[in-house]
């Protein structure tokens, strides 16, 4: 992050270090502190441009993303969505107001940082799983799935998950205006389903190609494509690894059946969470009551 510049503060917030937003953002990204109160992130809209359309898009963007995180809201491992502000001073902006995401760190600098086990993988796995259960069970597709979507705490066994940037996830109730295609043009585009890339339909669908190449990263440490029209010709799914160690088959299977081509061959989210849990190491067995020896006094308590 960089030192504030924007002055030092915006409404009722008090501006700390600017962060970087996802490519092609409409919006700023802030990590400041409310007057007498605690940190937090925030998305900030300047409502800026020459003509009434202009500001009245800038508007309409702020209270889009505010609507689709109140219907998201107490959903698991999402990033937590406070309240949307109005500010006029020093200029008109929306502000969105997150969670702190100090100490959280993007999926693929944890993978390097921390090289972590397969159970550490699997239960980032099955986390980001269930938080995409929890979106497509509101009727709403995030549609820009990746890892670059994914904070978790910077420790090898992350205690913490958050799954964002949902500003540009589509409403299949159509309640809410979708955002046009030409806005995706950033790195999650390498995760996107080939139907999507072709025709910007996004669907849950598309939602599951994009988790199975999350997950490809996440289980082999590289993306499986680096230029997103690799997934619109013919490709191969190499075997997951974990350096040498290879990925349970049952996982590997799932993962590449996400990642088919024919959409209607992608298993549901129900099936791939449970493929991942039983991936999962047993706890061990408590110890078996001991009978008793030879030289033992039993006694009866009445």
């Amino acid at each position: 992050g960089a030192p504030a510049r924007w002055g030092n503060r915006l409404g009722p917030y008090d501006l700390l270090e600017r962060l970087s937003p996802p490519e092609g953002a409409a919006y700023e990204v802030w990590r400041a502190q409310r007057v007498g109160g605690v940190h937090q992130t925030l998305h900030v809209y300047r409502v800026r441009g020459t003509s009434q359309a202009l500001r009245d898009r800038e508007r309409s963007r702020a209270h889009r993303e505010a609507n689709l995180l109140e219907r998201l809201r107490g959903g698991p491992d999402l990033l937590d969505y406070r309240v949307l502000d109005r500010v006029v001073d020093p200029e008109e902006a929306l502000v969105l107001a997150f969670e702190d995401t100090a100490g959280l760190t993007p999926l693929a600098g944890w993978l390097q940082r921390h090289a972590p086990g397969l159970e550490e993988r699997l239960t980032v796995a099955e986390r980001l799983t269930r938080a995409l259960q929890w979106i497509h069970g509101r009727g709403v597709v995030h549609r820009r799935l990746s890892p670059e979507a994914v904070l978790v705490s910077n420790q090898r066994n992350p205690d913490k998950l958050r799954l964002c940037a949902l500003e540009l996830a589509r409403d299949l109730s159509a309640s809410l205006p979708t955002v046009s295609r030409t806005d995706l043009a950033d790195a999650s585009v390498r995760c996107m389903a080939p139907e999507l890339l072709r025709t910007g339909e996004a669907t849950r669908r598309a939602d599951r190609f994009a988790l199975g190449a999350t997950l490809f990263e996440l289980f082999n440490g590289r993306p499986l494509f680096d230029k997103p029209e690799d997934a619109l010709r013919p490709y191969v799914i190499p075997p997951l690894h974990i350096g040498d160690a290879p990925v349970p088959e049952a996982v590997s299977l799932v993962v590449t059946t996400l990642l088919d081509p024919d959409p209607m061959a992608r298993p549901e989210l129900d099936d791939v969470l449970e493929i991942l849990r039983g991936a999962r190491s047993p706890d061990p067995a408590p110890p078996a009551p001991r009978g008793p020896a030879e030289g033992d006094t039993i006694c009866r308590v009445y």
